[in-house]
């Protein structure tokens, strides 16, 4: 019994046809992996409310990553500048401290005050610094903690970006053994 050519040569191909499937399946196994880190950062990002409905526009800012080393060397001067803020204010608590004993001195000062009038003048001005001293710890205390929110965001920004390139690589891996591709 004599096969036809036609399923001869169909036959012949099986071989390379497995081959080829081999070579795809390998070339994809990375797919479920990036799946998932693109899921995380989905996730991620919507924990971050404001940004969400910037991460549209991803898609469109992952065309110049090469750039965004350069692009994030500002951001050393800015960790720098934040430890300066940081070391400088770091003694204001204490002046909020050293401040609370100005009601005490208040009330004996009131003693003075029938004594010697030239201190009445005096204590005038100083019953204004603890109103003001404590205007300007609240003030202080949310600088403070508008820095620590711009350390997080610059902490999830970060992971967002290393996810984000990490999901990224395989794809261009994939995308250089494409056909027509260098």
């Amino acid at each position: 019994m004599k096969l036809p050519v036609d399923i001869v040569a169909a036959l012949a191909a099986v071989p390379r046809l497995l081959s080829r499937l081999d070579d795809i399946a390998e070339a994809t196994a990375a797919l479920p992996r990036m799946a998932a880190a693109i899921d995380r950062v989905a996730e991620d990002t919507r924990a971050l409310g404001a940004l969400e409905r910037d991460m549209a526009l991803v898609a469109e800012f992952t065309e110049p990553l090469p750039g965004v080393a350069e692009n994030t060397r500002a951001l050393t001067a800015l960790e720098r500048d934040m430890a300066r803020v940081a070391e400088f204010t770091e003694p204001l608590p204490g002046v909020a401290e050293a401040a609370e004993v100005l009601p005490p001195m208040n009330e004996k000062m009131a003693s003075i005050e029938e004594a010697m009038p030239t201190l009445v003048e005096v204590q005038r001005s100083l019953a204004d610094l603890p109103a003001t001293m404590e205007q300007l710890q609240g003030r202080i205390g949310g600088l403070s903690e508008m820095l620590e929110r711009l350390l997080v965001s610059l902490d999830q920004l970060d992971a967002n970006v290393s996810a984000l390139r990490e999901a990224v690589q395989p794809i261009g891996r994939v995308a250089d053994k494409l056909p027509g591709r260098r």
